[in-house]
C-alpha cells in the first residue's frame, strides 16, 4: 500500500503545473474563438436563422455605409436574412480560417472586418461570458 502511496506522490511532482491555453485581449482562448467561428460559419453555410439568432447580440448593428447604421432586431432576423448576410459576406467569412482570426480589445473580427463578435457577460458579476456577433459590415459593391 506504501509503495502505491509513494507512485502516486512521485507521478503527481513529476507531472508539473498543468498550464492553461492563454487567454488573449478579447477575453477568450483561440480554442474557444476557434469554436464560435466554425459554428457562424456553419449557420451561415446553412442559412440557419435560429443559430444566428443564439450567436448575435440584439439589436444587431449594421453599418450599410458611412455614418450610415441600420438595427435589425431579433424578431427581423428572417425576414432581413438576404439584406443582413449577402453572399458576398457569407462567402468572405466562410473562407475565414476558424484558428486565425485577429483579435484585439474590441472583439474578434471575420474576413476584412465583415462581421465583428465580442464578450457578452451571461451573470452579473460576469464570471461567465460567450462570445456573440454585434457588428455586420457588408462588403462594397
Amino acid at each position: 500500500m506504501e509503495w502505491v502511496a509513494v507512485v502516486l506522490c512521485l507521478s503527481l511532482f513529476m507531472a508539473g503545473p498543468v498550464l492553461a491555453e492563454p487567454v488573449g485581449p478579447s477575453g477568450f482562448t483561440r480554442a474557444e474563438i476557434a469554436a464560435f467561428a466554425r459554428e457562424v460559419q456553419d449557420a451561415l453555410a446553412h442559412h440557419d436563422t435560429r443559430r444566428l439568432a443564439r450567436l448575435s447580440q440584439w439589436p444587431l448593428r449594421v453599418n450599410v455605409a458611412p455614418g450610415k447604421v441600420r438595427l435589425v432586431a431579433r424578431s427581423a432576423l428572417r425576414r432581413e436574412y438576404g439584406r443582413v448576410f449577402s453572399p458576398a459576406l457569407i462567402a468572405k467569412v466562410r473562407a475565414q480560417v476558424a484558428d486565425a482570426l485577429f483579435e484585439n480589445a474590441d472583439g474578434v473580427m471575420f474576413g476584412d472586418g465583415e462581421l465583428w463578435a465580442h464578450g457578452v457577460c451571461e451573470d452579473r458579476a460576469c464570471r461567465r461570458a460567450r462570445l456573440l456577433l454585434f457588428a455586420v459590415n457588408p462588403p462594397s459593391k
